[in-house]
């Protein structure tokens, strides 16, 4: 099966999207598929022992510039290749414009990765305008798609509400690359961080996004034991940790927090395993959903925590037996599902052997290209 992924995206960034390409990029070749990357040319672009990407040079100018000449340059790349099995790519602004309709012109099959409602995400942002106008492009795409690669249930069922047609979908999963472990044990790392060595940590790393809703945990704390103490990754700037710890103090709860300011990857991990339960997202009604595949989650179960999940998730955790679920993110929700999963006996190893069977990107990119070979 031959695919060329298109991304117009530098793989320099960071970010789930381009670690979803990249992921996928990797296996590919052990799982015998035939597939070639096209992405943005950068100065410093890059190298992969697993696959060569091919760059596009798209020159100077604003986003919306710099997509199009991808499409007119990526377009190009297309016509000269044998013909392929699948274009595989995910929503862009003005795809359709610019990238889609030529695809559906020259009758190419083409698999559509749908990573969130877009419409609701571009007003969270205070972007009315583009939150019409690109769902608009976008339902026109999804018409004429041969697959679709939603990565919740609600987004699959979405694009049907906008197209008013059934294409064939896979919900595709988010995989994670699974991280080695700190050389120091888990005591010796709470000295490290100056966490407290019997405490019950509960860690919500990259608190600041509005959709984390660390308000929420903090909120809930008071209600929990008295050895449960809150460890917050990634604040800003010192202000807005005057103004976490300001909330913490309201609610009586100031000496059971540890607030954290950005950390590299390396430093995450050993924070994150130090801990004893992740927190997933807690307030996705201010994206106006109601399930989401959070990259944090599986970083916590591929560090062998067990997690807290808030709404909807995928089914390989929420079954894993290393999750409690809540439908309802009030204070005693919160309290009753840290409860319930601090009461469990969990072995680290045990989750993250889980995490590395199910959530690899092996594991993933092996469910997506045999969905679409079967198309």
């Amino acid at each position: 099966m031959r695919i060329i992924y298109a991304v117009p995206t530098d793989l320099r960034a960071t970010g789930g999207h381009v670690q979803h390409v990249l992921g996928l990029c990797r296996h590919a070749t052990k799982l015998n598929i035939e597939l070639e990357l096209l992405c943005i040319d950068s100065p410093n672009n890059p190298e992969f022992k697993d696959f060569k990407p091919t760059y596009l040079n798209v020159g100077e100018g604003g986003p919306l510039k710099r997509i199009r000449n991808f499409c007119h340059l990526a377009l190009q790349e297309i016509a000269k290749r044998p013909r392929p099995d699948w274009i595989y790519f995910r929503p862009f602004p003005m795809d359709y414009f610019f990238f889609t309709r030529h695809l559906i012109s020259k009758k190419y099959r083409y698999a559509y990765e749908l990573n969130t409602l877009w419409a609701e995400e571009l007003r969270s942002q205070g972007k009315p305008l583009k939150a019409i106008l690109y769902p608009w492009l976008e339902a026109k795409s999804i018409k004429k798609a041969s697959a679709l690669l939603p990565v919740t249930e609600e987004i699959a069922q979405n694009a049907y509400k906008m197209s008013s047609v059934r294409v064939p979908y896979l919900v595709a999963g988010n995989g994670i690359e699974i991280p080695s472990l700190p050389s120091m044990s888990k005591d010796e790392l709470r000295v490290k961080w100056k966490l407290p060595k019997d405490n019950y940590l509960i860690v919500m790393a990259g608190f600041t996004r509005p959709w984390h809703g660390y308000e929420k945990l903090l909120e809930a704390l008071p209600q929990l034991p008295s050895d449960c103490m809150v460890v917050l990754i990634g604040s800003e700037n010192q202000q807005f940790t005057d103004e976490v710890k300001g909330l913490a103090q309201k609610l009586g709860v100031l000496n059971r927090i540890h607030v954290m300011g950005w950390l590299s990857h390396h430093d995450v991990n050993e924070v994150v395993y130090a801990c004893d339960l992740g927190v997933s997202p807690l307030a996705l009604e201010k994206k106006r959903m109601k399930e989401a595949q959070s990259l944090k989650v599986r970083h916590y179960l591929a560090m062998g925590l067990p997690v807290l999940i808030a709404g909807g998730e995928s089914r390989d955790i929420l079954n894993s037996g290393y999750s409690v679920q809540i439908q309802e993110t009030t204070s005693r929700s919160i309290q009753r599902g840290i409860v319930e999963m601090k009461g469990q006996v969990i072995k680290s190893e045990d989750v993250r052997e889980y995490a590395s069977k199910n959530l690899s990107w092996e594991n993933i990119a092996s469910r997506t290209f045999e969905f679409l070979a079967k198309l």
